[in-house]
């Protein structure tokens, strides 16, 4: 066991000595003294001495660790599980939740649109003096055609409700009003409706119905579902009769017209109940892709018509139940304000109230579609309704809601019973609420209430057990590494606080002070050393190995402060004949800071000059530093480039255009109004320039030279929101064909120290709102537009800033 023990701590100390290598590496780009290394062996050597010890506390925590790490896997396996089950629950109820709030909305929506079209139809009667039955409403498809896009539905139709008083002089007056039937016919051959699609399914009516057996387009008088040949008497028979009348989309079958609708089995029933209470109903459902149903041949074809009309609007029946839905229209002549004078029918397409509920990325749930109605409207051919007593009868269609879509699942409950504690129902008033009595249903009368349940697709990938498992493993491991190596590094912190302390302080303040090339060679110079960086790094590592220098009590760790602030060795300096400078000024700030709060005047800079050193880093600019709120910053330098002239009034242009940009959209808000009368006033002039480290107390790297204050002369007298650029630079921009940006300042500027220089102006000042404000700026100084010179073959790159 002690060799197994000494062989860690062995492998150990050379983690350590890795580590420490790591260290020198960080400060020997800085310059550091060789003497650190010395001192960071010793660091190293005194921290193997303490590794037996650690070895030991490892195996001891190794060993309760694992116990409290199985303790913690098993509560945090269970805790995780039922939190899972939890959020499984409550995900399922909302999902529940969101679909019957859904068809209770969208039933309300739709109903709203039937009422208000039967609304529409009453007024209009009243308006044009018009007495029911005999009662035509123009362009009936037209003005249908948007209650049927907002209330979903397939189809409307127009019953007036018709006595044996007015029985005669309805079949003269619905014969001499037909003309609606063939406009609603044109205006769909003018809407691309292809009515020879239609032929099958008009044929297929037409056997149900029969043929007009006269020389109009209609029966010229109202005739039984049963017999198509006899028309009613209105000395035999009394009525009340409801004749097909309007409907939209209308299809090529006139025999349809005038066929006494009260007198069909499905609908005879509902029309009486809505006659007597005088309210709207929806009937028992229908699944129409039940071709061996023989009651329901006529609505069949029916059905199919209006279908491929609505096709045409993007929608498709594939099969599941369909309802009709039968709405009062009253005569606003009547004494009787409650006299039904016509009854609007529609058909509902269920499975359009299950679409469009939920996202895509949502998980599937059922939804059961249920109803309850009177006894009449039972028949033993449909499967999917159950017997309550004698009295009701109800039906279940079941639907899955799979994201956007809906599939229809067949008659029946076909939910997962084990989630019945998770059920969201709507109630029985979720469709034409509070109008019936769920208890008293008259004979055609239906209810409709819709139960929804989440599935088992969804609890599987809401709570599966493979994650829980790899992350439970992970934690683990995670939590016996982190303990161990958190005691073991109590007893390394002494070692390595201090050097760490100075080596990350040393780091920093290299990086933030001098170019990566600058360090390079202040290292170099500082050693004498001239291999490259990695060989100095191997050499140090070797030498942190030489037992030798672990006996030397000597702290040898200097700060790069410590060097830089006594000067020795050769001094870091060179010349650099073609650079070009930049200085830029905030025009206004003085102004702008002297009633401003500290933090704000910091903002505003930590802003503005935070975007501009992105900017530098991107277009390669060197900053050399912020004097106040002036900004100075040189291309060529510490690394040369051919381009700097053009690169650095790119870079100009670029930070006016941000500073415009921060300012309006940004600073303005937080600052104050005034903050958006700031602009950027910048200078520019190419030259040479002495640049190296100036050591001493807060060391810098610093640039020299007549190019630097010749450019600071140009940024002084500069204007706001423009970029002015001496006459080298405008010869290095001419070479490189951007002659174009340029337009010569007239009469140069008087210069301290200078006399007058031949100045120009960069061309067009940006391409945003604020040059505006930069042309008030030179007419409030009186300084002349400056014009463009010939060279125009740049200037539209310039304006719409493709050249930045």
């Amino acid at each position: 066991m002690n060799a197994t023990l000494d062989r860690s701590s062995a492998s150990r100390v050379d983690a350590d000595e890795e580590a420490a290598s790591y260290v020198v590496e960080d400060m020997s780009s800085a310059t550091e003294d060789v003497e650190s290394y010395r001192d960071e062996k010793e660091q190293v050597v005194i921290a193997t001495s303490e590794n037996k010890r650690v070895g030991y506390m490892r195996v001891i925590l190794m060993l309760v660790l694992a116990a409290v790490a199985a303790f913690i896997s098993c509560g945090f396996y269970f805790g995780s599980k039922e939190g899972e089950q939890i959020g499984f629950e409550n995900y399922a109820r909302e999902a529940c939740e969101k679909v019957a709030t859904s068809f209770q909305s969208s039933a309300t929506s739709r109903l709203t649109a039937i009422a208000s079209l039967a609304e529409g139809i009453a007024s209009n009667a009243a308006a044009r003096g018009e007495h029911w039955p005999n009662v035509t409403v123009p362009d009936f498809e037209e003005r249908v055609s948007l209650t049927l896009d907002l209330a979903d539905v397939m189809s409307i139709t127009m019953l007036p409700v018709v006595t044996g008083e007015n029985l005669d002089g309805w079949g003269e007056y619905s014969v001499k009003n037909a003309g609606w039937y063939h406009e609603s016919l044109e205006f769909q051959r003018e809407s691309g409706t292809n009515h020879s699609q239609w032929s099958e399914d008009v044929e297929a009516l037409k056997e149900v119905l029969g043929e007009v057996q006269s020389n109009t387009t209609i029966h010229p008088g109202i005739y039984s579902f049963f017999d198509n040949s006899t028309f009613y008497d209105a000395l035999a028979d009394e009525g009340p009769f409801l004749p097909w009348w309007q409907f939209a989309p209308v299809f090529p079958v006139p025999s349809i017209l005038n066929y006494d609708t009260a007198t069909n089995p499905s609908r005879q029933y509902q029309i009486r109940a809505v006659l007597e209470n005088k309210s709207p109903l929806v009937s028992e459902a229908w699944d129409y892709s039940d071709t061996e149903n023989p009651h329901i041949i006529g609505k069949q074809a029916t059905l199919n018509l209006y279908l491929k009309r609505w096709e045409d609007g993007g929608k498709s029946y594939q099969k599941g139940p369909v309802s009709d839905l039968y709405y009062p229209v009253f005569d606003r002549d009547s004494s009787d304000k409650q006299t039904v004078a016509a009854i609007l029918t529609a058909y509902i397409y269920w499975q359009v109230y299950f679409e469009d509920v939920l996202s895509s990325s949502s998980e599937p749930v059922m939804a059961v579609l249920e109803n309850v109605c009177g006894s009449q409207a039972h028949h033993e051919h449909q499967r999917s309704m159950r017997e309550d007593d004698h009295h009701q009868h109800r039906q279940q269609f079941t639907y899955k809601i799979i994201g956007e879509k809906a599939e229809y699942m067949g008659p029946g409950d076909h939910h997962d019973d084990s989630y019945d504690y998770l059920e969201e129902s709507t109630g029985w008033h979720a469709f034409l609420a509070g109008t019936n009595d769920k208890d008293h249903l008259m004979e055609g009368q239906c209810l409709y209430q819709v139960r929804i349940y989440p599935t088992k697709e969804m609890e599987d990938n809401l709570t599966t057990n493979d994650p829980v498992y790899n992350m439970l493993f992970v934690l683990a491991t995670f939590l016996i590494t982190s303990l161990v190596f958190c005691v073991y590094d109590c007893f390394v912190e002494r070692r390595q606080k201090a050097v760490m302390t100075k080596a990350i302080k040393s780091t920093k303040v290299v990086q933030e002070m001098f170019p990566e090339n600058v360090r390079e060679r202040l290292f170099e110079e500082s050693t004498g050393d001239t291999s490259s960086s990695q060989q100095h790094q191997a050499g140090a590592k070797q030498r942190l190995r030489d037992s030798s220098c672990a006996t030397n009590n000597r702290s040898s760790l200097e700060s790069l402060d410590d060097q830089l602030s006594r000067p020795r060795g050769p001094m870091v300096a060179d010349l650099y004949p073609n650079c070009t400078v930049l200085f830029a000024d905030i025009a206004g700030f003085t102004q702008w800071s002297s009633n401003r709060e500290p933090r704000h005047v910091f903002q505003l800079l930590e802003t503005l000059y935070g975007a501009f050193d992105r900017l530098a880093k991107q277009r390669k600019v060197f900053k050399v530093e912020t004097i106040g709120d002036c900004y100075l910053g040189i291309t060529g330098v510490p690394r040369p480039r051919r381009d700097h002239a053009v690169a650095m009034t790119k870079f100009a242009a670029a930070c006016m255009e941000k500073m415009d940009f921060l300012v309006q959209n940004q600073l303005k808000d937080a600052l104050g109004e005034e903050t958006s009368l700031l602009q950027l006033r910048a200078g520019i002039h190419s030259g040479s320039v002495t640049a190296g480290v100036l050591r001493g107390e807060r060391a810098r790297y610093q640039i020299f030279g007549d190019t630097v204050n010749t450019a600071s002369r140009m940024e002084s007298n500069s204007l706001p929101g423009k970029i002015q650029v001496s006459s080298e630079t405008a010869e290095l921009l001419k070479a490189a064909n951007k002659g174009s940006w340029l337009a010569a300042r007239p009469g140069g500027i008087e210069a301290k120290g200078k006399g007058t220089l031949a100045t120009f102006w960069v061309l067009p000042n940006r391409p945003s709102s604020s040059m505006s404000g930069s042309v008030s700026s030179a007419g409030l100084s009186g300084e002349s537009e400056p014009t463009l010179t010939e060279d125009t073959t740049g200037a539209k790159d310039f304006i719409d800033g493709s050249w930045l």
